[in-house]
């Protein structure tokens, strides 16, 4: 199903360390010591003798550089066509999407929104307020707020302020006293038809209403599941929230970790909580899906790697068969780390960057 492609050592191109971005416009992208590199070998040339000081992705959409020199010089990349805007004000950005920046004022410590394209004030709040934008969308962040604001004029439209309801406790063995834990706001898992979900620390999914915040969905267990599943075992509904994500093409929720696959029509949330078991497919090819971070997936795949039990390797698992179908090893980290740093997947190539400090490109065979 994949070839490799091609392999390099990103060790050996540039002597220090390295930070990958990600894969945009089929070019890999990552910061080494003062220069922004590409797959391609293009060099940022008007960073080439900067030192970086700071290097954020913003929304997959842009880059946000800082750069130590007299003037402390802040730009901003955007991804889609590779071209620099120098920004003038002197606004520390920590947010932003196509629509708004947001960081705070270095002059007076104010929290302010600058509009992408022109760089000019859309607004000010006094103090130091912290937001992440989803999509074109500015949400609190805040692990114990939930709350959308406008991006017009910063204020607030709704806020969800206690979960109380969704407090929970975990025992770790029968006979002891359960240990009471609050719930907090885990991530934003992102906005689907007017529905904005959030998973909370316990695992719980719950999605609120983008007009008022009102709480529509509460989702802990699923509907239906394999012979053997216990719902009764709280540690096992951690994983359903906290590795969840968002495919809004198929309109889903959907989750693949260790041996397990679950997935939520977001057209009927309620009823359409399934869980499905790849223990079968799993030991055919004598691995698990570990999701300790985020698979890239397409229509039909998931794209995931393993840890243990014996080998390093990554694999395939097809969501419409509900298993395994493809996996190939991959070199043991040196360092004893997990071997997979990260997985992009971009036109039809699957790109790993190891532990060992390599890029590795596999293609879908012809």
């Amino acid at each position: 199903m994949l070839i490799k492609a091609k392999e390099f050592d990103i060790a050996k191109k540039d002597d220090g360390s390295f930070v990958f971005l990600g894969v945009f416009n089929n070019r890999i992208l990552w910061i080494n010591n003062n220069k922004l590199l590409f797959f391609d070998e293009r060099i940022f040339e008007f960073l080439s003798t900067e030192k970086i000081g700071k290097c954020l992705l913003l929304n997959n959409e842009y880059i946000y550089l800082e750069t130590y020199n007299a003037k402390q010089e802040r730009g901003l990349i955007n991804l889609k066509n590779l071209e620099y805007h120098k920004l003038e004000p002197d606004v520390e950005v920590y947010s932003g999407n196509e629509m708004l920046l947001i960081g705070i004022d270095n002059h007076n410590r104010n929290t302010a929104a600058l509009k992408t394209k022109s760089q000019e004030y859309s607004w000010v709040k006094k103090g130091m307020h912290y937001f992440t934008q989803i999509k074109h969308f500015t949400f609190s962040r805040d692990s114990e707020m939930l709350a959308l604001y406008n991006n017009n004029t910063g204020e607030e439209e709704w806020k969800v302020s206690d979960f109380s309801a969704f407090n929970y406790e975990t025992r770790d063995f029968v006979d002891e006293s359960p240990e009471q834990h609050k719930a907090t706001i885990h991530r934003i898992v992102g906005v689907y038809d007017n529905v904005v979900w959030i998973t909370l620390n316990s695992g719980r999914l719950l999605g609120y209403s983008m007009i008022d915040g009102k709480l529509l969905y509460n989702l802990a267990l699923p509907n239906y599941y394999y012979n053997g599943f216990n719902p009764t075992s709280f540690h096992q509904s951690f994983c359903f929230g906290s590795y969840s994500q968002l495919d809004e093409q198929q309109g889903m929720l959907f989750g693949l970790l260790r041996d397990e696959y679950w997935e939520i029509d977001l057209n009927d949330p309620e009823n359409t909580f399934i869980l499905y078991s790849l223990k079968e497919s799993a030991r055919h090819f004598d691995l698990t899906a570990d999701g300790n971070m985020f698979q890239p997936f397409t229509n039909n795949e998931i794209f995931f790697y393993m840890l243990y039990p014996k080998t390093n390797a990554f694999g395939v698992f097809d969501r419409n068969l509900k298993e395994i179908v493809w996996a190939a090893p991959v070199e043991k980290s040196s360092r004893g780390f997990p071997s997979i740093r990260k997985m992009e997947y971009e036109n039809e190539r699957l790109y790993l960057l190891t532990d060992n400090s390599k890029i590795i490109i596999y293609e879908k065979e012809t």
